[in-house]
């Protein structure tokens, strides 16, 4: 079954954050973020948790027409395509069920992303793959032990 992996995850959320640290051991961090909308969409987020490095993240990006849906076996199907969630620091598994995501191609222009480096990771040589999707419905189900 597909998956995805995550560094970390930022959020504004204090409810979110202290759920998912306490009960999933998820690296959920205290965040500023902001984002416009005016046709171009711009983003600014600023990790402000006390135990971590400091990260900032900065971009701006233009959807373009024709949103497509991956064709099974490519790239963009396997990194959006994600039917379950795995968290094995805390021993758990969850079945996410959802319509195949309709991606839109992006311009964008990254201006700040200290990520890499709080996690001391090089920074990629290649350019970013941006895709948008600009609304998605879908469901957790509850997790059940990994056995």
């Amino acid at each position: 079954m597909p998956s995805a992996s995550t560094f970390s995850a930022s959020t504004p959320a204090v409810g979110s954050r202290r759920v998912s640290r306490r009960l999933y051991r998820l690296p959920y961090y205290d965040a500023d973020i902001t984002v416009e909308t005016d046709g171009i969409h711009r983003i600014h987020a600023r990790r402000r948790h006390p135990e971590t490095l400091p990260v900032e993240f900065e971009a701006t990006y233009r959807p373009k027409n024709g949103a497509t849906v991956p064709e099974t076996g490519s790239l963009s199907y396997f990194l959006s395509e994600r039917y379950r969630l795995f968290v094995p620091q805390a021993g758990m598994t969850a079945r996410v069920e959802h319509d195949p995501w309709p991606l839109h191609p992006v311009e964008a222009d990254v201006w700040a992303d200290s990520l890499f480096d709080a996690v001391g990771l090089p920074l990629p040589d290649a350019e970013p793959r941006v895709r948008y999707c600009p609304a998605m419905v879908f469901h957790v189900h509850a997790p059940k032990r990994l056995d």
